[in-house]
């Protein structure tokens, strides 16, 4: 988590790119963050939940589930097999 907001803050990836969609996932973790400079409707990231145990991230709103836009500079870290358990951090609104 201190090695992707270090990325973020120092603009490494954003300084060469318009966007940024990324989902990575641990043992223990699945992190999805969403940043952009431009074009807000074209680079988006969506998250879904189904029950207790079921999270999807997309960039597309796929039919048969209720979507939650992420905001810019958004990052959720949600719990692997529990997705309840999980918070969200603003790292960085670079617009």
């Amino acid at each position: 988590l201190k090695a992707l907001k270090k990325v973020v803050e120092e603009d490494v990836v954003l300084s060469e790119s318009k966007a940024l969609n990324i989902v990575l996932a641990s043992i223990n973790y699945l992190y999805a963050l969403r940043l952009y400079t431009t074009e807000e409707e074209h680079y988006t990231l969506y998250r879904a939940f189904r029950g207790d145990s079921a999270l999807v991230i997309s960039s597309e709103r796929l039919n048969g589930w209720r979507w939650v836009p992420f905001e810019n500079g958004e990052l959720l870290v949600a719990k692997v097999g529990k997705p309840n358990e999980r918070f969200t951090v603003k790292l960085l609104d670079p617009l």
